[in-house]
């Protein structure tokens, strides 16, 4: 008897623990950031950041952290529109209860059509009442940095009366 009882309750415990760890609602799609890239292709920031968390993180290249969505929709503007079209590839989706992450790859073409950059992103997606928002969104391009421009160093012209180093041979 004790035997029995001992089992039941493991039973309804082991129940309890696998439902409390079951995920509500569905998973991230498989390629959630289609609406970002849409929205990006119409030059529509303010659509793009009400994809993003009230609390998001933007980690853009060559930028300081930008957190919540007016720093996001201001950087956006600058990168939206402007005849560029942006290609999306989600290589990785994955949720795990309310928290999901997508990696990828872009590709960005300009008003010719000609491919002016290509990069990676890693994003961070949160269940929010119920719908998907992204959280932390990092990218980066796969184009180096330009070199830095360095101004030409003036050597002052020698006093006169000065010859200048003495040779060492």
């Amino acid at each position: 008897m004790r035997t029995a009882l001992l089992a039941w309750m493991t039973l309804i415990v082991g129940a309890t623990l696998i439902g409390a760890c079951t995920p509500t609602g569905q998973p991230l799609p498989a390629n959630p950031s289609q609406a970002w890239a849409d929205a990006f292709n119409k030059g529509d920031a303010t659509a793009i950041a009400a994809l993003y968390t009230d609390d998001a993180l933007l980690m853009p290249p060559g930028t300081p952290l930008l957190r919540g969505k007016a720093a996001i929709e201001e950087q956006l503007a600058k990168e939206a529109g402007g005849g560029f079209k942006i290609e999306i590839t989600s290589m990785e989706t994955q949720s795990h209860g309310d928290v999901g992450h997508n990696l990828g790859t872009f590709t960005v073409r300009g008003a010719d059509d000609v491919v002016v950059d290509t990069g990676k992103f890693i994003e961070i997606w949160k269940r929010v009442n119920g719908e998907w928002k992204l959280y932390a969104d990092i990218y980066n391009s796969d184009i180096p940095p330009a070199p830095p421009v360095l101004a030409p160093v003036q050597v002052p012209a020698p006093d006169a009366g000065e010859t200048g180093p003495t040779p060492s041979r």
